[in-house]
């Protein structure tokens, strides 16, 4: 759901993403940039195309695995369905 140029500070528990007309910027210097922002998920874009480099790149990287040890789903428990966590 994340959504560029959505405010990072906002008046919801989640930012970074369109949560209707009542989103307003607590800072308008603050908002969501093309690739992602520290305070935020990250858009699903960024983590294809970091998988994507990996796959292009592999010769040179030599991975014989990587360990996924982040998060994946969205950090609004209150809207996740059983099927998206699992």
């Amino acid at each position: 759901m994340y959504q560029e140029g959505a405010p990072t500070e906002c008046n919801f528990p989640i930012c970074c993403r369109d949560n209707g007309p009542e989103t307003y910027p607590m800072n308008g210097d603050k908002v969501a940039g093309k690739w992602g922002d520290y305070e935020c998920d990250i858009p699903h874009k960024t983590m294809k195309n970091m998988f994507e480099w990996v796959a292009n790149n592999q010769d040179e990287l030599n991975i014989d695995f990587i360990t996924w040890t982040g998060d994946n789903s969205a950090h609004n428990v209150w809207d996740n369905t059983q099927e998206e966590i699992t």
